[in-house]
């Protein structure tokens, strides 16, 4: 490590272990899902929020890998969430590019 480091320039002298093993079961189901056959096709992906969820980057950023994975990078992934609650939209916001 002490290379790794030096290329980091990081101090990795307190370090601890993770399991590597990383295994989970996900199941998801887009709410729009389309191919959108323009000049330069994409899939488009549209999630539609009535409440207020923290975790909504996060879930969208599963649905982009689950996607990209499926179809095995056939096509790129634009992927917008419409927020239709009455309450104040409070989630974070932001363009994630891959």
């Amino acid at each position: 490590m002490p290379l790794f480091a030096q290329i980091m320039q990081t101090d990795f002298a307190q370090t601890e272990g993770i399991n590597v093993e990383l295994q989970a079961t996900l199941e998801r189901k887009a709410d729009f899902l389309k191919k959108v056959l323009v000049a330069q096709p994409y899939t488009l992906h549209l999630e539609i929020q009535s409440k207020n969820d923290s975790r909504m980057l996060m879930c969208m950023a599963i649905y982009y890998a689950l996607l990209r994975e499926k179809y095995k990078y056939e096509l790129p992934v634009k992927q917008f969430m419409l927020y239709v609650g009455k309450e104040k939209m409070t989630m974070k916001a932001q363009d994630i590019d891959f």
